[in-house]
């Protein structure tokens, strides 16, 4: 039996441009999870910074000047009200030098004093003024930022 002539497979042709190899990506594997160990020590780092995120927010609040700083004098000076001799450890160098030194200061200063309000806190740069109150008496208080703290310079 004769057999059918079978044709021949077609010969591709060659166009410009299209007879380049395509380059493929390789297969996309999924991450690996972390060891517990590396996860708990992500963990720790993160509480870590945020921590002295923390920290360090508060010290900028509680350190400038502005409104925070009038908060701080005000604070201050009820301390020092509430308790006299702490105000010998917040007297300018020129008051602190007027009163005779630190222990002369806290041998003139009262056990007690009467309860006082402090208000009109302002503050203007490296100066701060406020009025303290005890009962009927009002009495102007300035200070100075002398070192990085607040400093009583002057009571009148």
């Amino acid at each position: 039996m004769a057999q059918a002539a079978r044709s021949a497979p077609p010969v591709p042709v060659a166009v410009p441009g299209r007879d380049r190899l395509r380059v493929v990506p390789p297969p996309r594997r999924l991450p690996r999870r972390p060891a517990p160990a590396v996860v708990r020590r992500r963990r720790a780092v993160a509480l870590a910074c945020l921590a002295a995120l923390v920290a360090l927010s508060a010290a900028v609040v509680l350190g400038a000047g502005g409104a925070t700083g009038a908060g701080r004098i005000a604070a201050l000076l009820q301390r020092v009200m509430s308790d006299p001799p702490v105000l010998c450890d917040h007297l300018s160098s020129a008051m602190l030098q007027a009163a005779g030194g630190h222990a002369a200061c806290v041998r003139a200063s009262p056990a007690r004093a009467p309860r006082a309000m402090v208000r009109d806190v302002r503050v203007g740069g490296s100066t701060a003024s406020a009025i303290v109150s005890t009962g009927q008496v009002q009495e102007r208080v300035r200070l100075v930022r002398q070192h990085g703290a607040w400093r009583v310079d002057d009571i009148r």
